[in-house]
């Protein structure tokens, strides 16, 4: 299996556990390559969804095959600024500026035909 399709894959197990927590999926793989200010800040947020509270919450989902690496420790201080800029594009663009907003990461660690499966609430 190329790493992209186990990519997707790893994104279609997070989807399928958080719709399983009664989570409104609203956008996979949302690409932005323009923010406010006319900055060009270019990337994907994995998965964008509504709790069950009614929070706005950003998804980061990273995978590895096995448990010798714990896969989270891939979301460090580069991806996290990265995804608060990407964040605020999605917020300025769909109007949502009055939203609770929350950062999770979902960390699966495949191995063999089983997933592992790690939610990181307000990871950052």
């Amino acid at each position: 299996m190329s790493m992209k399709n186990f990519g997707r894959l790893a994104e279609t197990r997070a989807t399928n556990y958080l719709k399983h927590l009664n989570y409104k999926i609203l956008e996979r793989n949302w690409y932005s390559s323009l923010t406010p200010y006319h900055k060009k800040w270019k990337g994907e947020i994995d998965i964008i969804a509504q709790s069950p509270t009614g929070q706005l919450i950003f998804v980061e989902v990273k995978a590895r095959n096995g448990t010798k690496y714990s896969p989270e420790k891939a979301v460090n201080k580069s991806k996290q600024a990265s995804l608060k800029r990407l964040c605020e594009s999605y917020i300025y663009r769909y109007q949502k500026l009055d939203s609770m907003i929350r950062f999770d990461v979902i960390a699966l660690n495949r191995i063999q035909n089983y997933w592992k499966i790690k939610h990181i609430i307000g990871a950052f």
